[in-house]
């Protein structure tokens, strides 16, 4: 009940408070989840790099791709180059020299007289540095 949330909020404050006197917790932690700082706030990022990627696209080219350096990733939609150089570099402690974004539309698909489409997704061409690899592929 909603009523009644004040209460659980002071609990873990409580409990986190706790944690922080035996040394398990930072002072920021200690905060209920509903209280932030005004600049903290401001200059928050508002997604981690990391979240970025969605999962590395394994096909025949992009295997054949590896070879020269080249690694295909499925990224999120709103994801920039930028964006995506920092989270594979933080992922995989390699060094990005190029990324390429491709955005792939939405396909129609029909089965009998139901029409439908396939969800569009945006996938990254990244090439690192010479010498370089990542060891998923």
């Amino acid at each position: 009940m909603a009523l009644f949330n004040f209460l659980k909020k002071k609990e873990e404050i409580e409990k986190n408070a706790e944690k922080a006197r035996a040394g398990l917790v930072t002072n920021n932690d200690t905060k209920p989840q509903g209280v932030s700082d005004e600049k903290s706030a401001k200059h928050a990022i508002p997604q981690a790099p990391i979240a970025v990627l969605i999962a590395p696209h394994i096909t025949e080219k992009s295997n054949v791709a590896t070879g020269n350096g080249c690694y295909t990733f499925r990224v999120e939609k709103n994801a920039t180059g930028m964006r995506v150089k920092e989270a594979i570099e933080k992922t995989y402690k390699v060094h990005v020299e190029d990324v390429h974004l491709i955005a792939l539309p939405a396909k129609p698909r029909r089965r009998g007289l139901t029409k439908s489409h396939t969800s569009g997704y945006k996938k990254a061409i990244v090439s690192l540095k010479k010498g370089e690899h990542i060891d998923l592929f």
